[in-house]
C-alpha cells in the first residue's frame, strides 16, 4: 500500500490516479470524473507555476484551496440533480451521501 499523503501535498506532483483509488473513480458518474480530472490537472499545474514564480508553498496551497472550492461546487451542481432523481435510500444516494441520513454522512 502506498504511503498516506496529505491533501495539501497532492498538487505538488503530476496528476494521476493510483491503483488504490481507481475503483472509486470508476464508480463516480462520468460528469463528476470529467470535472475532477480537470481540477486535478489545472490545480497541480497552477501549484507548480506559483511556486516556480517564487510564491511560498503555503501561499500557493491557500490559492489552490480557494480554487478547489469552485470545482467542489461544480461537482455538487452535478451530483444534486442525480441524487434528487434517484429513489430515496437507493445505493446511488448513499454513495454520494445524499440519502435519508444526515447530509454528508454515508453508510
Amino acid at each position: 500500500m502506498a504511503e498516506p499523503c496529505c491533501a495539501w501535498t497532492s498538487y505538488r506532483h503530476p496528476p494521476r490516479v493510483g491503483r488504490e483509488k481507481l475503483a472509486l473513480v470508476e464508480a463516480a458518474p462520468e460528469a463528476v470524473r470529467i470535472i475532477a480530472w480537470k481540477a486535478q490537472t489545472r490545480l497541480s499545474t497552477r501549484f507548480r507555476t506559483l511556486v516556480r514564480k517564487g510564491k511560498k508553498p503555503v501561499v500557493a496551497v491557500t490559492a489552490i484551496a480557494r480554487e478547489l472550492t469552485g470545482f467542489v461546487w461544480a461537482i455538487g451542481q452535478v451530483v444534486l440533480p442525480i441524487a434528487a432523481a434517484a429513489p430515496s435510500g437507493s445505493a446511488r444516494c448513499e454513495r454520494v451521501g445524499l440519502g435519508d441520513e444526515e447530509p454528508g454522512l454515508t453508510t
